[in-house]
């Protein structure tokens, strides 16, 4: 039935959405799939751009971590974009982390979110290989 679809689709995208903050958290923190998923947990908060989230690890909230996403297209696809503070950046070598702020505000944290803007590959070309890129472009669909 299509009220079974449409559940099914509900799903889905709440899935991609609770998805997708985790590979924010994980990816902000720079530990990526090094961090146990299932440790973490989050509160989303429906907005009209999509929705803000909080994080909880091992059920403790982590009241300095902010999370912003929401749909990129009809497709599907969901992005989200997270801010946390610098002491919470895992650094295997230490190099990376000594070149962070030693601490950012809740004010930073809080700050406006900029507007994100979908790029297409080509978006990305230098203008200096424009032309190459789309010759290798073509080259390929053909």
């Amino acid at each position: 039935s299509s009220g079974a679809r449409r559940t099914d689709e509900a799903k889905a995208e709440r899935f991609r959405r609770f998805w997708s903050c985790k590979e924010a958290f994980t990816k902000g923190r720079g530990d990526g799939l090094g961090f146990p998923f299932s440790d973490c947990t989050f509160d989303l908060t429906e907005e009209d751009y999509g929705y803000d989230a909080t994080v909880a690890v091992r059920n403790e909230t982590l009241e300095g971590w902010r999370f912003r996403g929401g749909l990129l297209d009809a497709d599907g696809h969901v992005v989200t974009v997270s801010r946390g503070p610098p002491a919470d950046v895992v650094d295997k070598f230490g190099e990376f982390k000594s070149s962070l702020v030693a601490d950012i505000s809740t004010g930073e944290l809080d700050a406006d979110w900029p507007a994100f803007d979908i790029l297409s590959l080509g978006d990305l070309v230098p203008p200096e290989l424009v032309d190459a890129h789309r010759a290798a472009v073509a080259a390929d669909a053909a």
